[in-house]
């Protein structure tokens, strides 16, 4: 049994309905069907070698990506002598290599390329074995029509260049990078995406005709499909992560370098100012606008189930961050078109505050799993004046020496502000699930700390960034859980209960 000075170690490192009115995708992809079968081939030789080559075109398209139907690499990635597989735009130069792991990442498709041909090479190392690439068909880019629609008569997004927002393919929406555990993204669940799309960043200006032009395969990211969580109904959001670039090794926040924080709309509009960046479709000036990252922002309107404001989007701005511009922090996803251009109406976006995407986001999947190895308990507890409970989670592998970051979020009702709270974490190495002042109390009360809970604003919380001790035996089990007493004065007194968290050194 792990012993009470240690756990306490643990702790004192730390010291709205609306109609849908148009979802806003755009598609600038063209599946197309195309075979080729290289044959087996081997390398015989002394020498590490290129042991398949051959080109792929396609008239008359701006860009494509390549999508196969079997593909057999020899060697072992373990012992170093693999087999690569080496894609070359024979428009601008880009590369993409990959192996069997990022091919299945890719789910047999490639990064897009510029252009309308590409090279294909496999390099093989003597004596590992039969290498064959067979392909089956292309994504190809074809020039896109004008799409205007925005609040009033001017469109005034702009060019931008969030290092956060990226462009969602081969759908053409817009996905974005978010603060979570596996810093892992969100966009539109009408988006669709899944097995064979990716996400793209440094996005550059279109064609003078309107086609999309790419960044270099080291911009692109691969879905990871066993990520995904989703709806398209009146909540509608999509949650799922990337694989780390094929080129780089790098995840796409490490080279990016910055993530949207997320919180909850306020309760009612006042004087915020809502800024949309997305990629949406565009011919003005000209259509080298096209589908490239913009902004623009304006008032918000309308906060309920839905969000509201008036900040020009067109198809293709799906799946845009709603940010709060005053505190340039996301509180929503972008969804619909409402706006006129006589000036009317109004752009949608689901909250950040949806129950259901609040579920997946405590709930990740996939690669948004890494790091965030804990299973959510559920029994939470609240009531009036709070309408929502408080939120637990964890962030951090439990090896020795690592971080650990425990992060509790809270939102006051603006009728509870100023309130009297602490926030008691209750860590416990055994379980009790027993009855407590109208809940369950979910670890056995091992160790107790409580922090005192600024409820001077809306959205606040108490976050701990600890150090992972050592000396803690591998398969120790906790169990955390985090009870918040307040009063208001007189009768306005009760107590709340975050979700229960268990956990588990690995």
């Amino acid at each position: 049994m792990l012993s009470l000075r240690k756990a306490c170690l643990v702790f004192a490192v730390a010291g709205l309905f609306m109609p849908a009115l148009g979802a806003q995708e755009t598609n600038p992809m063209v599946p197309v069907d195309l075979h080729r079968d290289s044959g087996f081939a081997s390398n015989d030789g002394a020498h590490r070698e290129v042991v398949i080559s051959f080109a792929v075109t396609f008239d008359g398209v701006s860009s494509m990506s390549l999508r196969f139907a079997e593909v057999v690499l020899s060697g072992s990635i373990m012992d170093g002598d693999a087999s690569i597989l080496r894609i070359t735009s024979l428009y601008d130069g880009a590369v993409q290599t990959m192996n069997a792991v990022h091919l299945e990442q890719w789910a047999n498709t490639s990064a897009y390329f510029n252009g309308n041909a590409v090279r294909v090479d496999v390099i093989a190392s003597p004596g590992t074995g039969m290498n064959r690439v067979v392909l089956d068909g292309l994504q190809v880019g074809v020039p896109a029509g004008p799409q205007e629609t925005q609040c009033g008569p001017v469109d005034d997004r702009v060019p931008s260049s969030d290092p956060r927002v990226c462009r969602l393919m081969p759908v053409g929406c817009t996905a974005w990078l978010i603060n979570d555990c596996g810093k892992c993204l969100l966009s539109a669940g009408h988006c669709g995406a899944g097995a064979g799309s990716s996400v793209q960043f440094n996005v550059p200006f279109s064609t003078g005709g309107g086609s999309l032009v790419f960044p270099p395969p080291e911009d692109q990211y691969a879905y990871d499909n066993n990520s995904r969580q989703f709806l398209n109904s009146t909540d509608d959001w999509q949650y799922f992560g990337v694989f780390p670039n094929s080129n780089t090794g790098l995840t796409a926040y490490e080279a990016m370098g910055d993530a949207f924080e997320l919180v909850l709309p306020p309760a009612a509009p006042g004087n915020e100012t809502i800024r949309i960046t997305g990629h949406g479709t565009d011919s003005t000036p000209n259509l080298t606008f096209n589908q490239v990252q913009q902004t623009h922002s304006g008032p918000l309107v309308g906060v309920g189930t839905n969000l509201n404001y008036q900040a020009d989007t067109t198809g293709g701005s799906s799946g845009s961050p709603v940010i709060w511009d005053n505190v340039d922090k996301a509180i929503g996803i972008h969804t619909n078109g409402g706006c006129s251009t006589s000036g009317g109406g109004s752009n949608n976006g689901t909250p950040i505050s949806s129950g259901s995407l609040q579920t997946a986001l405590a709930n990740p999947l996939g690669v948004c799993k890494a790091g965030n190895d804990y299973d959510n308990l559920g029994q939470s507890l609240f009531g009036p004046p709070f309408n929502r409970p408080p939120g637990l989670s964890l962030c951090g592998d439990l090896t020795p020496g690592s971080s650990l970051s425990i992060n509790l979020s809270v939102r006051i009702p603006p009728v509870a502000l100023n309130y009297s709270m602490t926030a008691w974490f209750i860590l416990g190495y055994s379980s009790l699930n027993v009855p407590f002042e109208g809940g369950i109390l979910v670890p056995n009360p091992d160790v107790l700390k409580g922090f005192v809970v600024d409820t001077s604003v809306q959205d606040t919380g108490v976050g701990l960034d600890l150090t992972w001790p050592a000396g803690i035996a591998s398969g120790t089990d906790f169990w955390l859980h985090v009870w918040l007493p307040y009063s208001g004065g007189g009768s306005s007194s009760g107590i709340m209960a975050s979700n229960a968290v268990t956990f588990s050194t690995p």
